[in-house]
């Protein structure tokens, strides 16, 4: 408990419709957001690789270190891979990137650099805070009351109907 702290690093399900959890130990300390990105680069975990994915480009590398300044943006600065991507891949790998960070005491904001030199974002933005994304969340806007099993499918049990969940986790038989 002394030297280590659980944290989720956030992936897409193949839908690229919901953000899923992958729990991973780290090493508490100044290193914090770094390795949850270097976590982030290396892809979802043996639970997860099958049925999820990352909105990051692939061969995308962290040079250095995730850098936090005192007004709370976490820079963190990426090799020239991420520039492949669209501004929509953008967005969504910035999300990926807030929700994973989010879980890191005094991060607020999240801002991408290539360079030194940071990476616009859709609207003329620079970053984005780390509540973006909550379209992304699998409880849906406002949560879920309660998740079951009914029929062979994940379903949102706090409705009456029972409404399965998006994505291949909604699916009967899966």
């Amino acid at each position: 408990d002394r030297s280590f702290a659980r944290f989720n690093l956030y992936f897409y399900d193949q839908t690229g419709r919901v953000l899923l959890p992958d729990p991973v130990f780290i090493p508490r300390g100044e290193q914090t957001a770094t390795n949850l990105v270097r976590g982030l680069l290396a892809g979802p975990g043996s639970a997860l690789s099958e049925i999820s994915r990352s909105a990051l480009p692939s061969r995308t590398d962290l040079d250095l270190s995730v850098v936090v300044t005192e007004s709370g943006v976490a820079e963190v600065p990426l090799s020239r891979d991420v520039l492949r991507a669209t501004p929509a891949e953008l967005s969504r790998a910035v999300d990926q990137l807030a929700w994973t960070l989010r879980q890191v005491p005094g991060i607020e904001r999240v801002r991408i650099t290539v360079g030194e030199a940071p990476v616009p974002l859709s609207g003329g933005r620079i970053d984005a805070p780390v509540t973006s994304g909550t379209e992304f969340d699998a409880a849906g806007p406002q949560g879920a009351v309660l998740w079951g099993i009914r029929g062979g499918r994940v379903t949102d049990l706090g409705t009456t109907a029972g409404t399965p969940t998006t994505g291949p986790l909604g699916r009967a038989g899966y």
